[in-house]
């Protein structure tokens, strides 16, 4: 449940277009996450399609090993 909910959280995010300076403010402030999570949620925002469906891929591995 917590999976989608991370997933749900981080599409609605990604489909935002967020100031640049707020999305390196979210980034910095979760140091905590994997390197790769952060990588693939950096290249959704670069408006690829193929990062957002990599992004919440990631996500959703990360929050099932938590």
């Amino acid at each position: 449940m917590a999976a989608l909910a991370i997933a749900a959280r981080a599409f609605a995010l990604l489909t935002w277009r967020a100031p640049a300076w707020l999305v390196i403010c979210k980034i910095s402030l979760q140091w905590h996450r994997p390197l790769k999570a952060v990588l693939a949620y950096a290249l959704a925002l670069r408006g690829g399609g193929s990062g957002l469906e990599l992004t919440l891929h990631v996500l959703i591995n990360v929050a099932w090993r938590r």
